[in-house]
């Protein structure tokens, strides 16, 4: 029990330092995408309005996936409370089942969206 609280201590001090990590990334610049073969979406200095409703789906679809994330940590709790009974147990797989559909629909929707919005930036017909 010990090493597991200390575990989790260690984790939860060196998270912010894991996420400061990831800032250190820079963006490439058009002649490093052209070098990699990535084609890179040149946005105005204010972005447009289809960065602004990628952001905005992107957001609404993090949010749905964390409310999907909930439901499965829900659905385990109950399932581990329903103590043997039958209909509980069932209905916490349900709910577990449910939420996995809904996060690879929700996976399935950002990458389809952000295809389809990246395409239209680019100028090429979908």
């Amino acid at each position: 029990m010990k090493t597991w609280l200390i575990a989790a201590l260690g984790v939860v001090l060196l998270l912010p330092v894991m996420s400061y990590a990831q800032s250190a990334v820079k963006p490439l610049t058009p002649t490093e995408c052209t070098a990699f073969g990535i084609g890179c979406v040149e946005t105005g200095p204010g972005g447009g309005l289809l960065d602004l409703i990628l952001r905005i789906v992107n957001i609404l679809l993090s949010l749905v996936a964390l409310a999907a994330a909930i439901m499965i940590i829900y659905a385990g709790v109950k399932y581990i409370l329903s103590a043997g009974n039958e209909e509980q147990a069932t209905e916490a797989k349900h709910i577990i089942m449910y939420a996995v559909i809904g996060l690879l629909v929700i996976a399935l929707s950002a990458a389809l969206v952000n295809f389809v919005i990246i395409a239209i930036q680019r100028g090429v017909a979908v």
